[in-house]
């Protein structure tokens, strides 16, 4: 379920571009949002690892279960980071604590090339840590 696009969209009038690997995950949601009525959302069939038009967008969000491990998580925001726009920025959904049984955490040093903002871990029903960050205005490595 696209419920980050959906929120962004919904919430702040944000036009939202959401990628995913899996060609039928895209249809499901695609068929989610035509059922609610939401617009402004478009649905890519896409590899987020090997989408380099990524320089368009001033924010990417990084979904709990992109990427199943760490090590795997760690790569693909190498690869955002040379593929987004300097001044960009990456929220990335990720867990602490008991919560990793769910989802793959990230430490503070899986963000490179990207300079940590913040990092927010819920203490209450919520169940996703978020990682806020921005690639830096230097040439990525």
């Amino acid at each position: 379920m696209p419920l980050s696009a959906l929120f962004l969209a919904q919430d702040n009038g944000a036009t939202v571009c959401g990628l995913d690997r899996d060609e039928q995950a895209v249809a499901h949601a695609r068929s989610m949002l035509e059922s609610l009525g939401v617009t402004g959302v478009h649905l890519l069939h896409r590899d987020i690892e090997r989408f380099a038009e990524l320089d368009g967008y001033d924010l990417v969000v990084l979904a709990a279960l992109v990427g199943e491990t760490a090590p795997v998580k760690r790569r693909i925001v190498r690869s955002l980071g040379r593929h987004m726009a300097p001044g960009a920025h990456l929220v990335v959904r990720s867990a602490h604590a008991m919560r990793t049984l769910l989802y793959p955490p990230m430490a503070i040093e899986d963000f490179d090339p990207f300079e940590l903002l913040a990092l927010i871990h819920p203490y209450g029903e919520v169940i996703n840590s978020v990682a806020i960050a921005r690639l830096p205005d230097r040439p990525v490595r």
